[in-house]
């Protein structure tokens, strides 16, 4: 039989196809006829079947390998004659190997993490059995599509080693590795790569040598680089012997604990090394946990006391961070480049420093006090303030507060909930009432305030231009309104000594803008044009307006900003990708970034809110969900900025994208027999129908958002911008009779929008802020009559029960039920169902034909585990960079 060419047959195994090679052979899958299960077999090279004595010792070290019991590590199941030579009979895993994962780039912190336990709790197994691998690698290390990882070949390289090369120079060509077809250069490239000082020597080695390895991966997934490099085999042997990593590379939110671990198992000097894979993976444990790292009262006197010369913001950090954080962050501003620097490495003036806070639930409007000591957030809890020389926050107001401010001296935190503003003192107590919002206003997610210096309060709501009200009291003023194709304006924010404004422009059409207004005229900054979203901008003392994207270039980023000619004076950049919520004062920024519970999942709940089934992996959903009758397929956004369409098949766990488009899609609604999807766009705001089976293009029905059809089909109510631009309007508009004028149902002033029609095509629900708060209404449909109040309190995302009978609605995070009689139509007391946690904005939601079944969109989970917290990281003197 030629060297290459497999048999039909070995045993009762059947070889199907050849699925990649090794140094030590390749390798096929096979059917095992009597088990009736897929196995991987290795068919070993001949220099190793004609040598009796490497047989017999490779045998003998094959069945203590087979005695490996473990859930990530793939199994041997034995040896068996191929004619004139032999098969080993390996578990056939399927999915990628790391190395392949790694390709893409450098791993977010929570996913390497995650792998790399893994491989610790499988080599910790090994090294209990006095099992070494001595040759971990990512292509040793495979991930099936659950996320399991699994740890192939291990022992082998010592098995399948000449007796010679067992105990004196590395036997590089015979890596035992599984992977894609490749030259063998590439498989000794590999191996060199990963191997440890000691190896590279050629000196007897331990499992030492496998904690070497297992630090360069870990090293390689947090920084997506290769730690060793070279051309030959020489060079990259002589990279392991002498080069240093690079630890500035690693992402600014790598835990410290991690940054100190990593060094642990790097040290040449195996003695020095940690000694116990077993350690690395309790310290992964803890990491993922967001345990924060302890800090010994003497390194934090003497950290406090170090830092006391430098003035009272690196005193904070220092105090916090001790002596580990403050030594180990490389942060910059400049874009497309190494660091400039790294902490400790500047000329003696005060050093930047990092800490990270984890946050168990979902945090946004982060905002630093004028001195740069307190930082205030808000969760769904309440708003919080933290004083950053302590390691706990204090929760000072219970209530859904949106979009804080503080005022110049530091004592209060102005806030807004629904159309109210309000004031705290720092220290708690009852909140002071300033205000009202505009009529029809909602100081809601876009909402900004800025409290000057004389005491006025300039604020936007997301729904027109700038206001301002005395801090004292009274009534707001508009002092800035859109102008022409301008919808309103978003979250502004001020800067230094009350010289000008900043904020995000909503356009009738074409990109988010961002703004600055010095008093007297608008200066628009260039940024470059796409359809994701821009966030929160604010003013850096390093000559910069920092703001965040939505999208496919998620993150925090900078523009470069004269403060003298209210001009950008450069392009803009991205700082950190993944981050949100930025606030500055003076050398100090602090910023979210987004763990586990930053992505939402599709559960199905019973009506006490207990989940019934998780429907889909955790991914970025934004907007409303619709739901077939049956509850078995769902329309859902889902992105982080140009958000596209998917249909999620609920029994089968399936999904596929919908919309194809340059547009941003949201909230898509089944037609009757589920033969269309209505949905619309934003920028432009207009509505289309396309088939569900995607067989022809999107028809364009008109403008408007939130389309809701009749059982019919014949009539679409929706939600249009109101020609003043102070408020939205429901119309409704006949997709048979094309040439007829749509009508508006309810032309109050505010807002009106979430629309569903009743099951009889006689009624249709909405919500509506006419009275000053959101509350539910009912009318006549389709054309408009008698209006009913359903929801005495605040009310939002309305919908119908399958036959009528009920209503269903959002109280913040509370699912209300009310009892409906359509003859009258008559309504009865609003009744608590369950409070849950939603994931995004809107609290939609939908319910099954049954009316005991919901489907909602929930802060993703984990399963077995905590899910990885959000984290508020606050870095001290990060504007140094810009002096290197």
């Amino acid at each position: 039989m030629p060297e290459n060419t497999p048999p039909n047959r070995i045993a009762h195994y059947e070889i199907v196809e050849r699925i990649g090679a090794g140094g030590m052979g390749e390798v096929y899958r096979a059917r095992d006829s009597k088990l009736g299960r897929d196995v991987a077999l290795k068919l070993l090279p001949r220099d190793l079947t004609g040598d009796e004595e490497r047989m017999v010792r490779f045998a003998r070290e094959a069945q203590v390998l087979a005695s490996l019991n473990h859930p990530n590590i793939g199994a041997i199941y034995g040896i068996e004659d191929a004619e004139d030579s032999k098969a080993l009979v390996l578990e056939l895993i399927e999915g990628p190997t790391l190395h392949e994962r790694m390709r893409e780039g450098p791993l977010p912190v929570t996913e390497a993490l995650t792998i790399a336990r893994q491989i610790a709790e499988a080599v910790e197994s090994a090294h209990e059995k006095g099992v070494v691998h001595r040759d971990l690698k990512p292509a040793n290390v495979m991930i099936t599509p659950g996320g399991q990882v699994k740890v192939l070949d291990f022992g082998l390289a010592k098995a399948m080693a000449p007796e010679e090369a067992s105990g004196s120079q590395p036997s590089l060509s015979l890596s035992p590795t599984i992977s894609s077809p490749m030259t063998a250069p590439s498989v000794i490239l590999g191996t060199a790569a990963y191997m440890s000082p000691e190896q590279a020597r050629g000196v007897p080695v331990d499992k030492r040598a496998d904690i070497w390895s297992f630090g360069v991966i870990l090293y390689e997934m947090l920084t997506g680089k290769r730690l060793f490099r070279g051309e030959m085999v020489s060079d990259i042997l002589a990279e392991v012997l002498k080069t240093e990593p690079d630890w500035g590379t690693l992402p600014p939110e790598t835990p410290a604990r991690i940054r100190r671990l990593l060094k642990r198992m790097l040290v040449r000097d195996p003695k020095q090394r940690i000694h116990d894979i077993g350690d690395a993976r309790i310290i992964i444990d803890e990491a993922l946990a967001g345990e924060e790292d302890e800090i010994p009262h003497a390194a934090l006197e003497a950290a406090t006391a170090s830092a006391t010369s430098r003035g009272p913001l690196p005193m904070i950090a220092a105090a916090l961070a001790g002596a580990v954080l403050a030594a180990g962050l490389a942060w910059t501003l400049k874009p497309g480049g190494a660091p400039a620097g790294t902490a400790g490495g500047g000329t003696g003036s005060a050093q930047v420093a990092k800490f990270t806070t984890p946050v168990e639930t979902s945090v946004r409007n982060t905002r630093l006090s004028p001195d740069g000591r307190r930082l205030a957030y808000v969760t769904p809890e309440g708003l919080w303030v933290r004083e950053l020389d302590q390691l706990k926050p204090r929760l000072i107001l219970e209530e859904p507060a949106r979009g804080p401010f503080w005022s110049p001296d530091g004592e209060w935190i102005g806030y807004g909930i629904e159309e109210t503003l309000y004031k705290v003192r720092v220290t708690g107590g009852d909140p002071v009432r300033i205000g009202s919002v505009p009529r029809g206003h909602d100081y809601g997610e876009a909402s900004g305030g800025v409290w000057r210096e004389d005491g006025k309060i300039v604020f936007s709501t997301g729904y027109h231009g700038l206001y301002e009200i005395s801090s004292q009291g009274g009534a707001p003023v508009e002092i800035l309104p859109p102008g022409e194709g301008e919808i309103d304006f978003h979250e502004v924010a001020g800067l230094p000594g009350d010289r000008g404004l900043v904020f995000v422009v909503h356009k009738r059409e074409g990109p988010y803008g961002l703004d600055v207004w010095d008093g007297i005229e608008r200066h628009s900054l260039a940024i470059p044009e796409n359809e994701e979203d821009i966030e929160g901008p604010v003013y850096s003392p390093s000559g910069h307006i920092l703001f965040q994207r939505r999208g496919e270039s998620s993150g925090l980023w900078a523009i470069p900003f004269d403060l003298e000619t209210f001009a950008a004076t450069g392009e803009a950049f991205l700082v950190q990708s993944e981050a949100s919520h930025a606030t500055i004062r003076g050398g100090t920024l602090a910023f979210v970034l987004e763990g586990a519970v930053g992505k939402g999942q599709i559960v199905e709940v019973d009506r006490t809110g207990d989940i019934l089934r998780k429907i889909s992996e955790p991914s970025d959903f934004w907007g409303a969900l619709d739901v077939t009758a049956d509850g078995r397929r769902i329309i859902v956004a889902r992105g982080t900025g140009k958000d596209e369409l998917w249909i999620y098949e609920a029994e089968r766990g399936t999904s596929k994208r919908f919309t194809f488009d340059d547009y941003r899609n949201n909230m898509g609604i089944w037609g009757p027999n589920e033969e269309f999807i209505y949905f619309y766009t934003i920028n432009p705001m207009n509505l289309y129908r396309a088939r569900a089976d995607g067989t022809d293009e999107p028809e364009f029905l008109g403008p408007g958002v939130l389309p809701f059809l009749s059982p019919d089909g014949k009539y679409m109510a929706h939600t249009r911008l109101s020609p003043d631009l102070f408020g939205w309007d429901i119309w409704v508009q006949d997709l048979e009779d094309t040439a007829a004028e749509p009508w508006v149902i309810d032309e109050s002033d505010g807002i009106d929008w979430y629309s569903p029609v009743s099951p009889d095509g006689r009624y249709i629900a909405y919500q509506s802020q006419v009275s000053g708060k959101y509350q539910i209404y009912v009318t006549t449909f389709p054309r408009p009559g008698k209006k009913s109040v359903v929801s005495p309190a605040l009310g939002q995302w309305v919908r119908w029960s399958s036959d009528g009978t009920e209503l269903f609605y959002m109280a913040n995070d509370s699912l209300m039920a009310v009892d409906v009689d359509l003859t009258g139509p008559t309504f009865g007391r609003p009744e608590l169902l369950f409070k849950r946690e939603m994931f995004q904005w809107p609290d939609a939601f939908d319910v099954h034909e049954d009316g005991e079944r919901f489907y909602l969109i929930v802060p993703h989970e984990e399963e077995g585990a905590e899910a990885e917290p959000n984290r508020i990281v606050v870095v001290q003197n990060w504007a140094k960079e810009f002096e290197q």
